[in-house]
């Protein structure tokens, strides 16, 4: 069973980012939760959080808005503690957004088979 081991909202609410146990990202938003019955849809593996059991490895995920226009962008760090290595990777969600507005994503209630 997956568990929810972070989130991340903007201040409004209007968008939520939940990092679950195996690594996937769930998101919602207030768009999807006008246009479809399931509200959460998981984001695509490439924004997927590294998972490891080694206590020196950590893994964070956010979203807020940045600037005037208010774009909102999603940063996630990785860094080893063993090794002193890290790194920062930011992506700008509303391409994201732009993107359910002509695909249907993988609905966050219909795993696929074998993976729960």
């Amino acid at each position: 069973m997956r568990t929810v081991v972070d989130a991340s909202g903007i201040q409004d609410g209007s968008r939520v980012l939940f990092e679950l146990s195996d690594g996937n990202v769930l998101y919602y938003s207030d768009e999807l939760a006008r246009k479809k019955s399931d509200p959460l849809c998981n984001l695509p593996g490439e924004w997927s959080m590294d998972k490891s059991d080694d206590r020196y490895v950590t893994n964070k995920i956010s979203v807020n808005k940045v600037g005037s226009n208010g774009v909102m962008v999603v940063a996630t760090t990785h860094f080893n503690g063993r090794n002193g290595y890290g790194e920062i990777n930011t992506k700008i969600l509303t391409e994201f957004d732009e993107s359910l507005k002509t695909s249907s994503p993988k609905l966050a209630g219909k795993p696929e088979p074998g993976k729960a």
